[in-house]
């Protein structure tokens, strides 16, 4: 039995009354005379829209709109089209092509804007829609051409997502049916495994570190990191629990230069930001 650690016993109680409010104030954005959208997707909520025209597909996840702006999916990781030579990665042609597809067949798409509106890089950060409510995240999610990924605050079509992506994992669809997406033992993390992973492993230690990070240590290599900014989505009784236990967590794994004061301490060279339980599994 698989039991993810998205359950509503687990998210705390200050994160479930942040959640409701940020629901309410979703609605109300929308109802402020934004463009309106009849949603055909059951699972999409009323949300802020913008009508929009598309000049360019990067990637499955990332697209050039006409006046200019770069915008990045949220809700969904696609494999990585080759940059400068590089190969790209498995399924990573079949997500851009789905997703060019998806735009020139639409007769309009739109945007649907959550709390956080941009990244780090200066990318707008929108969900996409077309004229019936057809949602390209979860379009590409359900076919096994991306993963669901979690990003607080925004937070609005979690639930959806991660049900999609259950059914493609369960029919063993795209990215679930190939070797090259396949979890990375903790134990045998190398170089070549920095990027989007999944890695699995057991939690050889649990510990907080000056009251604002949790490290959930992996035997071998490898260590997940949640910072203080997102300890309100887990609950800290649960993140003690997995000491022990075997898990598979994804997102983006990078490599560090350990100091000797970290080696000497048993710190791990590969560390992986998870920003909500979602983005963890144990019961494996």
């Amino acid at each position: 039995m698989t039991v993810t650690l998205n359950s509503a016993s687990v998210l705390h109680k200050k994160a479930s009354l942040r959640g409701a409010f940020f629901c309410a104030w979703l609605v109300g954005l929308a109802w402020l005379g934004n463009v309106g959208i009849a949603l055909a997707d059951a699972c999409l909520p009323a949300l802020a829209t913008e009508k929009v025209s598309v000049k360019k597909i990067y990637d499955g996840d990332t697209l050039l709109l006409v006046d200019g702006r770069k915008v990045r999916l949220l809700g969904v990781n696609t494999p990585e089209t080759g940059k400068k030579g590089q190969p790209s990665e498995p399924l990573a042609e079949e997500a851009l092509a789905f997703a060019r597809r998806f735009v020139v067949q639409a007769k309009q798409i739109s945007l649907l804007l959550e709390r956080e509106r941009a990244d780090r890089y200066g990318r707008a950060l929108a969900h996409v829609v077309d004229e019936h409510g057809v949602s390209l995240e979860k379009s590409l999610i359900e076919r096994g051409l991306g993963f669901a990924v979690t990003f607080p605050p925004n937070l609005a079509l979690r639930q959806c997502f991660q049900a999609a992506e259950a059914v493609a994992r369960q029919g063993k669809r795209g990215v679930w049916d190939h070797s090259y997406y396949e979890p990375r033992a903790s134990l045998a993390v190398t170089d070549s495994d920095t990027g989007f992973r999944r890695v699995r492993g057991r939690v050889e230690k649990v510990s907080m570190r000056e009251g604002k990070t949790w490290w959930v240590v992996l035997e071998g290599r490898v260590a997940l990191k949640i910072d203080k900014a997102h300890h309100d989505y887990f609950d800290a009784r649960t993140v003690r629990s997995l000491y022990g236990k075997t898990l598979e967590a994804k997102g983006w794994l990078t490599k560090r230069k350990l100091t000797e004061s970290q080696k000497k301490k048993g710190d791990k060279s590969f560390v992986m930001a998870v920003m909500h339980p979602d983005m963890i599994i144990t019961g494996l």
